[in-house]
């Protein structure tokens, strides 16, 4: 890798990450990707700070509490002034108001400073593609957009504004300058969009992102079979499939323990307790919570495998879920499906284990032929661990997305 930053000699030094769907410094996949994005390019010789629109620490269990900072080289600050979410309905909404306005005036004393060449939008809200892009066209700034998922394939797995969603993946593209997308399928989406309206926009396709200096390390030796899966609760569907499959693998006779990292409201806790003790394996499930990236890689290395399958529905096929980078720069195996992004990067036996379909029973059966043949099951991880290092790297990476940025902005400054 890269010792030193590279030279910019194009016309995109300073970029701002502008987003509301995420928390800084400390969160979930949104926050991670974020951070790398921004290290990418700040290691490929653009300057890159994160603007946080939107206040979303809850008041109970903050998980930040600084209204700027800089975490690992990338400086931050919350327009909102206070990362953590007021408890009243009025509270967020002049919190909401404030983001927004001071958002933009930062934006303006930027540029005037100069110290604004391009605009990193990270949201799934039309609203804010709009008013943004209007914005910075006044500004005289590109917009880049970044999408890690469809929102109308969001809403027809787990509910939603249907309108909302409507409006962003029909029109946000005549907004903005150009799209940083994570997945073929998003880009085949994206491409029909443009066409029915008539424009042709720059694409990057940038996967899954990971500092594999933060993952790798000695493996805590340990004769229990640890299953884990580190992510969001909120994927009610992966819980249960998981539970299921442990359900399954408990009447076959395997003894294990299954591990659940990631924060999670009460009621999606209740169903991941509620699905094990429906499948008689209370005992063997722990949830851990939300830890720190230090303590989630020391668990990764001492989990037998790492989980990460999805389910057969048109969400995932369009995601390509940031956990698994982590995962294979653990040099741990890992079982993930072949469904979506996952099935373009990954080999069955080689760089992974891959089911082909989000089933329960499949997920059992390649648990259970992985952890058969340990020695087998120690060559995949190895395998998988030397490809995050080579396609998903931050920096590799973002070699290219800095690349992007400069072909953007020299060649359309700003929507016309």
């Amino acid at each position: 890798m890269p010792t030193e930053k590279a030279r910019v000699t194009g016309a995109c030094r300073h970029v701002v990450i502008v987003g509301e769907r995420f928390t800084f410094p400390q969160g979930m996949a949104n926050t991670k990707r974020v951070r790398l994005l921004a290290r990418g390019l700040r290691e490929n010789g653009v300057e890159t700070s994160v603007l946080v629109i939107r206040a979303l620490d809850r008041w109970d269990q903050p998980l930040n509490t600084e209204r700027e900072g800089v975490d690992r080289g990338v400086p931050y600050e919350y327009s909102t002034g206070i990362p953590i979410r007021s408890r009243s309905f009025w509270g967020r909404r002049f919190q909401d108001i404030r983001g927004f306005i001071q958002a933009v005036w930062r934006l303006w004393q930027l540029r005037r400073a100069g110290r604004l060449d391009a605009v990193f939008l990270y949201t799934l809200d039309y609203a804010t593609v709009r008013w943004f892009s209007f914005w910075c066209r006044i500004l005289g700034v590109p917009v880049i957009l970044e999408v890690c998922e469809w929102p109308l394939d969001v809403v027809s797995v787990h509910g939603g504004d249907l309108d909302k969603s409507r409006h962003f993946c029909m029109d946000a593209w005549k907004w903005v300058t150009g799209v940083v997308l994570i997945s073929e399928a998003l880009e085949e989406k994206i491409r029909e969009g443009t066409r029915n309206i008539g424009r042709v926009l720059p694409l990057c396709r940038i996967p899954i992102l990971v500092d594999p200096a933060e993952y790798e390390g000695a493996r805590a030796e340990t004769n229990e079979c640890v299953l884990l899966c580190s992510g969001a609760l909120a994927y009610r569907n992966i819980t249960r499939m998981i539970v299921r499959a442990c359900g399954i693998l408990r009447g076959r006779g395997l003894s294990f323990k299954v591990r659940f990292t990631g924060r999670a409201s009460e009621s999606e806790r209740a169903v991941l307790f509620e699905a094990a003790d429906s499948e008689g394996i209370t005992d063997r499930v722990e949830y851990v919570g939300f830890v720190s990236d230090e303590e989630v890689a020391r668990l990764y290395r001492q989990a037998t495998l790492l989980l990460a399958p999805l389910p057969d529905d048109p969400q995932s096929v369009t995601r390509f879920p940031t956990k698994l980078g982590e995962y294979l720069a653990s040099g741990r195996p890992v079982v993930t499906t072949t469904i979506g992004e996952p099935g373009r990067y990954l080999q069955d036996g080689v760089t992974a284990f891959l089911i082909r379909e989000g089933s329960a029973e499949a997920l059992a059966d390649k648990i259970g032929e992985a952890v058969s043949d340990p020695a087998r099951a120690e060559a995949v991880g190895l395998a998988g661990q030397v490809l995050a290092r080579t396609e998903f790297h931050y920096v590799v990476q973002g070699k290219r997305l800095a690349a992007f940025f400069q072909e953007v902005t020299a060649g359309r400054g700003a929507l016309e």
